[in-house]
């Protein structure tokens, strides 16, 4: 009887070993078939933020003054906002901002400058010093798309000193 039931675990063991093989083969095929699918929707999703980035870029080289203009279904707004903090950084075409600090962290800002900037109370950016206390009117470029506002650019429109840093202390 020993034979026979150790031939009967024999059979029943190479069959489950080739089934097994079988069913892990299928398993596979669904694996790799959504691998591909993922992979399709990955392709296609760059593709599409490619389009939007060269979408945004060809507006923007195309009208950059404009205050409203049309982005090929995306309608590009601008705004003007004003905020008072202390330069942590400034060069001819960018300023660090420190607006506010407490004992867990601070919220900074960063602008871009250009030709156009106002410098109000100095007159140029060489002229302001890190500690300096400033206004900053800006300007943003953004995208409501999706429903999410998207800030295209940012752009310093004029800085105004508040209270310049002591120096020599």
């Amino acid at each position: 009887m020993q034979p026979a039931f150790l031939k009967t675990l024999l059979i029943l063991s190479l069959i489950a070993g080739l089934a097994a093989p079988a069913s892990a083969a299928k398993e596979e095929d669904k694996s790799s078939a959504k691998s591909e699918k993922k992979q399709k929707s990955e392709n296609s999703e760059k593709v599409q933020s490619n389009k939007t980035e060269k979408r945004e870029k060809s507006a923007k080289e195309k009208n950059k003054t404009a205050v409203n203009y049309e982005m090929e279904g995306a309608m590009v707004k601008t705004g003007e906002q004003e905020v008072a903090g202390i330069i942590m950084r400034i060069t001819p075409v960018s300023l660090s901002l420190e607006l506010s600090s407490d004992t867990t962290g601070s919220t900074d800002m960063l602008f871009s400058m250009d030709e156009n900037t106002e410098f109000k109370g100095k007159k140029s950016a060489k002229e302001f010093s890190m500690g300096d206390t400033v206004k900053v009117l800006y300007k943003q470029e953004y995208s409501e798309e999706t429903g999410e506002k998207v800030i295209l650019r940012t752009v310093v429109k004029s800085v105004t000193l508040v209270k310049a840093v002591q120096k020599g202390l």
